[in-house]
């Protein structure tokens, strides 16, 4: 089961040989566990690694949005309006 762990903007202080051992540290815990479910973690540096200012505001953007519920499907879209018959956009 791949596992993704993305730090952000507090590891940028740690120089960058900290940051590299820390995050190969963390990759070879979560790719070596075991547990009593037998599930098997996997990991990789491209999974477990210092993520930039912009990846951290797309996520941002999405839990937010998310946890707001501005995400969910209302069942009503501009796009759905404008193809029914009689609407605003239709008659134009």
């Amino acid at each position: 089961m791949p596992f993704t762990f993305y730090s952000t903007a507090g590891v940028h202080d740690f120089q960058d040989w900290y940051r590299d051992r820390f995050c190969l540290a963390l990759r070879q815990s979560i790719n070596n566990n075991t547990n009593e479910f037998h599930y098997k973690l996997l990991t990789s540096s491209e999974l477990t690694r210092a993520i930039t200012g912009a990846e951290e505001a797309f996520f941002a953007f999405f839990a937010v949005n998310h946890l707001t519920g501005r995400l969910t499907h209302s069942g009503h879209t501009h796009h759905e309006e404008a193809e029914q018959p009689g609407s605003k956009l239709a008659a134009i």
